[in-house]
């Protein structure tokens, strides 16, 4: 099936998405470290409160996305069937999310 259906070249394109979008979460104050390896990815916020993973997660979801932290880590780990659109969707509401839960100075 990963042979006929060339899922390894889709896991690569998406990982390039996943990598183009994370570029931008970077830039983001209270975003310290952006740790990728194909699909998985790991957003960590430094210089903010404990439990801030969790209230940036609480966001996503009130934005129709569904996540769990850990800590003030947001671990993304998209299943190799999502589309090109929502994978960039998912990146752009954990952005959002961030930026409406966090204040510029903290």
């Amino acid at each position: 099936i990963f042979r006929r259906e060339k899922t390894l070249d889709r896991v690569r394109r998406l990982a390039y998405i996943l990598r183009r979008e994370l570029d931008r979460l970077r830039r983001l104050p209270h975003v310290g470290d952006v740790r990728q390896v194909g699909l998985i990815a790991g957003i960590e916020l430094a210089g903010v409160p404990d439990r801030m993973g969790y209230r940036v997660c609480l966001e996503a979801r009130r934005r129709g996305v569904l996540l769990r932290p850990l800590g003030n880590v947001i671990p993304l780990m998209p299943p190799y069937v999502i589309s090109e659109r929502d994978l960039i969707r998912l990146v752009r509401v954990v952005g959002e999310a961030i930026r409406a839960v966090i204040p510029e100075k903290t």
